[in-house]
């Protein structure tokens, strides 16, 4: 499949249609889109061979040097760079071995220069490295197209934390819904839309995407909060209710109370408004003790079995209690005798 026809007729400025252009042709682009998204083969590729294909003369004939200073990163790359021992040991390959794999670039109004689609830590690698210029790929794709690729190249080539993995489940589902929802048929007579097409990609259930890419409007530390388990799905997404500065000072009670967060919590937590708190956050998660209810009367039954031979009920009582005492003050003994040998 030409790169042409994988591409997204959207970019910065709307749609990029023109008259002749009819709703069959944007039909027929989105089905291919869709099909790229639902095909077994493409969940076995990587992001450059599913949508970069080197023997496209159309586009790619082979990869070219391209000055790193002529090159800069995506503005819709939400992915961390290489640090520390990452960033080193990439550094060091490239200085041995040079840049391997070539980036995958597009051009962009700018002359001369070029957006990175897939690449970026090995051109900051290569730049650190003291390199001038590093071999990529230069495609001709829109915006729409481009985070498509980038996102894909996330998903399927890097360690990624839960927070970017979300956050490229939401660019991509974004993506597909600004270009309208599907209402056809697929094969199996169900009818599918963005969402679904997104779920089936990545092995999710509908009402899982559905909550993934809503936890990516959450604050990262309570997105990695979900991803450890700490905070349900279903309850994460209610927390989206809450301001930024409750969503940070929540996550600093999880991890400082190594509490789980339930559904149940954060329902509670939304009812209790903008003025949240950890005292707020105590009574939720670490509820009062329940006092012991007052003892009115004792059931006699147990203790008749005892005291066979006394028909006083008052005589029974008395007996009872010289037990309880003689009982507690044994007890006493004991804790005492052991609070002293740990002192010791």
């Amino acid at each position: 499949m030409s790169m042409k026809k994988l591409q997204i007729r959207v970019g910065n400025n709307g749609p990029l249609n023109t008259e002749q252009e009819t709703d069959t042709t944007q039909n027929n682009e989105m089905d291919e889109l869709a099909q790229m998204f639902t095909s077994p083969s493409a969940v076995n590729q990587s992001a450059e061979e599913s949508v970069v294909n080197k023997n496209d003369t159309q586009n790619i004939a082979t990869s070219i040097n391209i000055s790193v200073e002529n090159i800069i990163p995506s503005r819709h790359n939400k992915f961390k760079a290489y640090e520390g021992e990452k960033q080193t040991t990439m550094i060091d390959s490239i200085k041995e071995q040079g840049v391997i794999v070539p980036l995958t670039l597009r051009k962009i109004d700018l002359p001369g220069n070029y957006e990175i689609i897939s690449g970026e830590n090995r051109w900051r690698c290569a730049t650190l490295a003291g390199l001038t210029h590093v071999p990529a790929y230069i495609v001709e794709c829109d915006e729409e197209t481009a985070i498509m690729m980038l996102t894909e190249a996330i998903l399927v080539n890097r360690d990624i934390t839960y927070y970017e993995r979300v956050q490229a489940y939401k660019q991509q589902y974004d993506v597909m819904r600004r270009q309208g929802k599907r209402n056809d048929l697929s094969e199996d007579a169900e009818k599918t839309d963005s969402l679904d097409i997104i779920a089936r990609k990545h092995g999710e259930s509908r009402t899982q995407m559905y909550r993934l890419t809503k936890i990516a409007d959450l604050t990262e530390s309570l997105a990695e909060l979900t991803g450890k388990g700490r905070i349900a799905t279903d309850a994460a997404v209610k927390l989206l209710n809450l301001s930024v500065e409750n969503q940070r000072l929540l996550a600093d009670y999880l991890v400082d109370n190594n509490v789980k967060l339930h559904i149940n919590h954060a329902e509670l937590i939304i009812k209790s408004g903008e003025d949240l708190s950890y005292d707020i956050l105590d009574n939720i998660f670490l509820p009062t003790p329940q006092q012991a209810k007052p003892i009115n009367n004792i059931k006699m039954k147990r203790s008749s079995r005892v005291c066979e031979n006394v028909n006083d009920a008052n005589e029974i009582e008395e007996t009872i209690e010289k037990a309880l005492q003689m009982y507690f003050d044994h007890e006493n003994t004991i804790n005492e005798y052991t609070q002293c040998n740990e002192i010791e």
